[in-house]
């Protein structure tokens, strides 16, 4: 066990301190009675901090809290795809009772500004030149969608989506998707299904729609009885198939968002002068040594320190800061990110690690 001490030199306030961007809205498209995209200017101070890949997402502090200077943190998935688009574009759709999303939904103008988070998220593919089967629901399209639109521009694999709507009127997206089957007609293949017409999705409808179709990748966005119905649907597909289709091993991703509980664009430093462990880390090609004191959560340390670290919820639900404790021990106050065989291989959630046995060594 490697500990270091050090002497206090900072107050509390000194501690407190705002993170994210303040972006401003450069276009806000309506897409549906419902759904609006959102665009934002980024600087070119923080180009390179907004640098994110298909299929990412962004939280966004939202003024739309009960009381009066109360807002609410909401993670919405980027429709924009990087390399195509100079604008950084989120796509919202109203959801029953969603206050954060009706605020957007309503009350978005180009001028305004909102304060952003760095992208974040692991939606997104291993290599564009795969075969992708995308998967989507009502606004389950929007990182799908920049999915697409990427492999499409990059790779050379082939691409099927499969987007399911209540019915036309619910439709995101679906000029520009008509526009890119035209476009590549030998690699993009857009299957619509209105449940208006077509009835909810089964997992018959989900092996009918997949079989005979190549793919090295499957992506899933949009309610959970959805993807669930999705999952089991290629799950079975599988199943039959066997190892001689190939497709045994071939991942399928889902994309899940929960309710952001506490505030993520604050951070509240640790005070000096209590134990820490030292500890390397392996960040984006870098090797950062630290003090990493056992209160404080990885991600908290490194952001203390102003090293970019992808993170989001910061509370162990969106996976966004797994990463491989090569040594040392952690403890993890939620683990929800994570599967079983994921903490097995020595994956942990950087956010919710605090170190109990060091020193540590740890790999993004």
């Amino acid at each position: 066990m490697s500990l270091t001490d050090t002497a206090p030199t900072a107050s509390a306030a000194d501690r407190i301190r705002e993170l994210g961007v303040d972006l401003p809205v450069s276009r806000v498209v309506r897409e549906t009675a419902d759904a609006v995209s959102i665009s934002f200017a980024v600087p070119d101070a923080h180009v390179e901090e907004f640098s994110y890949r298909p299929g990412q997402f962004v939280t966004v502090r939202v003024p739309a809290g009960p009381g009066d200077g109360d807002r609410y943190a909401r993670s919405y998935s980027l429709s924009s795809a990087p390399g195509l688009d100079r604008e950084l574009t989120i796509t919202v759709k109203r959801t029953p009772g969603g206050r954060a999303s009706g605020w957007l939904v309503d009350n978005a103008r180009e001028g305004m500004t909102l304060r952003v988070l760095a992208p974040a998220g692991l939606f997104t593919p291993a290599d564009l030149d795969h075969d992708l089967l995308l998967w989507a629901a009502g606004s389950g399209i929007t990182p799908v969608f920049s999915i697409a639109r990427a492999a499409l521009a990059r790779g050379a694999g082939a691409v099927t989506l499969v987007a399911c709507h209540r019915d036309a009127e619910q439709e995101i997206f679906g000029d520009r998707l008509a526009e890119l089957v035209r476009r590549h007609p030998d690699r993009f293949t857009v299957i619509t299904r209105l449940s208006s017409e077509t009835g909810r999705l089964t997992s018959d409808a989900v092996q009918d729609l997949a079989a005979g179709r190549p793919w090295d990748e499957a992506f899933v966005c949009g309610p959970a009885g959805f993807m669930d119905t999705v999952r089991a649907g290629l799950r079975e597909l599988r199943e039959k198939a066997g190892a001689a289709a190939g497709t045994d091993a071939a991942p399928v991703h889902v994309e899940e968002f929960t309710s952001i509980e506490g505030d993520p664009f604050v951070l509240e430093e640790l005070a000096t002068g209590t134990a820490a462990f030292e500890a390397t880390v392996a960040l984006d090609g870098a090797t950062h040594e630290v003090e990493w004191p056992a209160q404080a959560t990885l991600v908290d340390v490194l952001l203390g320190r102003g090293i970019r670290v992808p993170y989001s919820c910061r509370e162990g639900d969106c996976g966004s800061c797994m990463s491989k404790l090569r040594r040392g021990r952690v403890e993890m106050a939620c683990t929800d990110a994570l599967e079983p065989e994921d903490i097995e291989d020595g994956y942990i959630l950087a956010c919710q690690a605090r170190p109990t046995e060091g020193p540590l060594d740890v790999e993004f």
